[in-house]
């Protein structure tokens, strides 16, 4: 039977998919036969990880009549089925083509492990493989977003009532202190506001190698097997190994099914709120309520209301989140207008100044001015201190 593991994270940018193949790679190398699923819409890290182009992704399997052979890729020792686009088509496939995708994926059965490697955040799509695998990695730094967004992620896991085992791993950690620290940081905030269970499975240390094995396009376990990251995923390997639950093993098709159906029907994004602790003034050892606030009119108890409705715990990191990519695209949107009238005054303009084409004259050589990208001086104009 096949056990089918999640592997996501709340944010991007967290090591999750070097994660997800170096485990893979060390599954296989212990004699597991492994299929990595890519489920990361559009971005193909694998890819870029093992420096390969796959021909075919899982829309070939939908709508090129193509089979599970055709599609998998064998690289590093591993089976790949790469997921693409066509990972978003699954929620929206009419009942005959479903069939048919659950009867070309039934071969899958064959693979002792399943992972996926999904894509980070809430998406519906990685909420529902989630929702599918007794099992969750879930992939995390000592970075405060990832912990807000891994925290958000586990929320919604919960809110969809969740029942399978839910692991997490330490990546970037400059050592057992600060992996320590982190972890009973999340650890904390989630029995205290969510309830659900959270088990530790391992960290991995910052390691320099880790960066040179993307470079080289080859995992870091493969190119430099007793580095200090590779020892970490041999543990956590090992830790997998060890601990696997009592019921994993489930039918392929019956798997699918649940992810599909996941996909294609309305997910909770909260559950029951637990009551916030009474806040309170600590003075001489002394614990005091604070005073209630004076009683709201009418309109203000509707804006409480609807505040209150929504789990804040969960909308202050998305809040963050959106604000910071509004002002982001705000901040690039002006500055491109600029560059872009920069552009426009240099092909109007001709070497001396004059119109490049005019009545009577004859058409001169364009002349464009290069646009300086100083970057020390763009950084000192906005106010940052530029360090030599």
């Amino acid at each position: 039977m096949t056990r089918a593991i999640t592997i996501t994270s709340g944010k991007g940018g967290v090591g999750k998919t070097n994660i997800s193949l170096n485990i893979a790679l060390q599954l296989s190398i212990l004699g597991h036969k492994t299929c990595l699923f890519d489920a990361d819409l559009g971005l193909a890290n694998i890819n870029i990880l093992l420096g390969i182009q796959p021909t075919y992704d899982i829309h070939d399997l939908i709508h090129n009549k193509k089979s599970l052979a055709d599609v998998l890729i064998t690289a590093q020792e591993i089976d790949i089925l790469p997921g693409s686009s066509g990972v978003e088509e699954l929620a929206n496939l009419e009942s005959e083509k479903l069939a048919e995708l659950i009867k070309l994926l039934t071969p899958l059965a064959n693979y002792d492990y399943l992972i996926f490697d999904t894509s980070a955040g809430i998406a519906k799509n990685v909420i529902a493989f989630c929702l599918s695998c007794p099992e969750t990695l879930v992939v995390i730094t000592p970075e405060p977003t990832s912990l807000t967004d891994a925290y958000a992620l586990l929320k919604v896991l919960a809110a969809n009532k969740y029942n399978g085992s839910i692991k997490v791993i330490v990546n970037q950690c400059h050592d057992i202190k600060t992996a320590k620290k982190v972890y009973k940081r999340l650890k904390d905030a989630v029995d205290r506001y969510i309830g659900v269970s959270i088990e530790p499975l391992g960290i991995v240390y910052n390691d320099t190698k880790v960066m040179e094995a993307v470079g080289r396009q080859i995992p870091f376990l493969k190119l430099f097997p007793d580095t200090i990251a590779s020892k970490c995923i041999k543990k956590i390997t090992e830790r997998l190994l060890k601990n696997q639950p009592e019921k994993f093993d489930q039918e392929i098709i019956s798997f699918w099914k649940k992810c599909f159906n996941f996909m294609s029907t309305p997910l909770a994004l909260s559950g029951p709120q637990k009551p916030t602790p009474a806040i309170v003034q600590v003075t001489d050892a002394k614990k005091t309520t604070a005073p209630e606030p004076p009683e709201k009119t009418s309109h203000e108890n509707i804006v409480q209301k609807h505040q209150d409705s929504v789990d804040s715990s969960l909308e202050q990191p998305l809040t963050l989140f959106a604000k910071s990519i509004s002002d982001g695209i705000e901040s690039i949107s002006s500055e491109l207008k600029e560059i872009r009238k920069e552009l426009l005054n240099g092909h109007k303009k001709d070497d001396h100044g004059a119109s490049e084409t005019g009545h009577g004259h004859e058409h001169r050589q364009t002349v464009i001015e290069p646009i300086a990208l100083d970057i020390e001086r763009y950084l000192k104009d906005k106010g940052y201190t530029v360090e030599k």
